[in-house]
């Protein structure tokens, strides 16, 4: 237990020095998409509203950021312009918000250099340092569901592989102010409390899962999926002989039904107080909300910008292994597998598919939990015929692969921040440094 801890503790260490590393030099952390789930905490703690137009105008940058000329509540302009997004990780952020607010509050008031304007360095490195926190929850989690099935060492190895060489490293140490996170966090508590309820599951754990799974949607909408696992779990007891107590199955999928509802209420909520329409979600504000027409089934694998199989072979691996699931895994198999393919068949359609300036397709990191099932069993395989030296060589590559893929993107095809080099740290290091080398020269 104490070794375990030891680790986790040493992994996220590594996480947030990352984040933090890069915080040092750009200054930034809440940009893109971050900025739309920042302006709904923000706007609930310091103007105890909803209204985002005074956070949409706020210029973000490590300067103005840490000034007291902010936008106030009387200056307004439109944030959303058409995008509306989940409430969820807004929310989940709330309560560590509020104590950094009161916290800035009285070290501005001791004169110290704080600015409590809800956007200062201390608010974007607090909420950071909670969403390392919740990738390393989410990956101990996916550790303890994986000892259901397989021993310590590949449950551990599989865990690792999964942060590791995937496209949550990314969205765990550089990108961490979004909603991935908190996606993946309760994908995996999902799944542990799924797994470990299936040979016995209660009323009540029917009705917690059902909650999770509109927790989920509220986190990011198209994670209501995972509603899917409880349906198909119960289709599935008609193809794998196990229709005992098929009726209290049912029963409970209605209860999980309605613990749904129950966990995406704050979102009917929202849209009633934003949009005087409780049934106005997010992203619908698209006109052409699905390309039904043409489905990018290729280019989620294919495509050499955003592509798994260039950004994150461990996807298709993982998928691979979940299809030639021992026996012993069929009740797993055929829940985890329509839930993927769902998933996989709806990003397929989305319009913003590739999600902009995105490393690999991060719609899918939520499944990771899932897909770990396939990787430990391509894992245990090869550990049952190479040494443990070779096993160790495959995942490094694989774990380097993505390493080199992430300070490629990062480095020369994505700029650090959407505020431009002008204003971002980096950018001004950048300048100096070719200043400095022009003068030389």
């Amino acid at each position: 237990m104490r070794q375990n801890l030891f680790l986790w503790a040493v992994i996220f260490s590594l996480l947030a020095g990352i984040f933090l590393i890069r915080y040092a030099i750009v200054g930034q952390a809440v940009y893109g998409d971050g900025i739309y789930y920042w302006g709904y905490t923000r706007s609930l703690v310091l103007d105890h509203d909803l209204d985002l137009r005074n956070e949409g105008a706020h210029t973000y940058s490590p300067e103005i950021n840490n000034s007291e000329s902010v936008v106030h509540p009387t200056e307004r302009t439109n944030l959303l312009n058409g995008r509306y997004y989940p409430i969820g990780t807004s929310l989940l952020w709330l309560p560590l918000f509020y104590l950094l607010h009161f916290l800035t509050k009285l070290l501005f008031t001791f004169g110290l250099p704080a600015i409590p304007n809800g956007y200062s360095d201390i608010y974007q490195i607090g909420i950071g340092l909670l969403n390392v926190g919740f990738v390393i929850g989410g990956t101990a989690l996916n550790y303890k569901t994986l000892l259901f099935y397989f021993k310590g060492n590949i449950a551990k190895l599989t865990a690792l592989a999964i942060l590791f060489s995937s496209n949550l490293f990314y969205y765990g140490s550089i990108d961490v102010i979004n909603s991935h996170p908190l996606s993946f966090f309760f994908s995996s508590l999902f799944c542990y409390l799924f797994v470990q309820s299936l040979k016995k599951r209660t009323y009540r754990m029917w009705l917690v899962l059902g909650t999770l799974s509109g927790i989920l949607a509220i986190i990011r909408l198209q994670d209501g999926l995972f509603g899917l696992l409880l349906i198909s779990q119960v289709i599935g007891m008609f193809f794998t002989n196990r229709r005992k107590n098929i009726s209290q199955n049912i029963l409970g999928l209605l209860l999980a039904g309605f613990g749904g509802v129950v966990g995406f209420a704050p979102q009917f909520i929202t849209s009633h107080l934003i949009y005087h329409f409780p049934l106005t979600l997010p992203y619908t504000f698209q006109l052409e909300l699905f390309h039904i027409r043409d489905p990018k089934l290729l280019e989620l694998i294919f495509d050499t910008s955003r592509g798994l199989l260039f950004y994150s072979p461990v996807y298709i691996i993982s998928f691979l292994g979940l299809c030639v699931l021992p026996k012993s895994l069929r009740v797993v198999q055929v829940a985890f597998i329509p839930t993927i393919v769902a998933s996989y068949l709806l990003v397929s359609i989305w319009p913003a598919w590739s999600q902009g300036e995105s490393y690999g397709i991060r719609m899918f990191i939520s499944l990771l939990p899932l897909l770990s099932f396939g990787l430990a069993v391509v894992l245990q395989a090869l550990a049952n015929r190479f040494s443990r030296a070779v096993l160790a060589f495959i995942l490094g590559a694989f774990i380097l692969h993505n390493v080199i893929m992430i300070l490629g993107f990062h480095l020369f095809l994505h700029s650090p921040t959407y505020v431009g080099e002008d204003i971002s740290r980096s950018g001004k290091l950048k300048m100096r440094i070719l200043d400095r080398f022009s003068q030389n020269k």
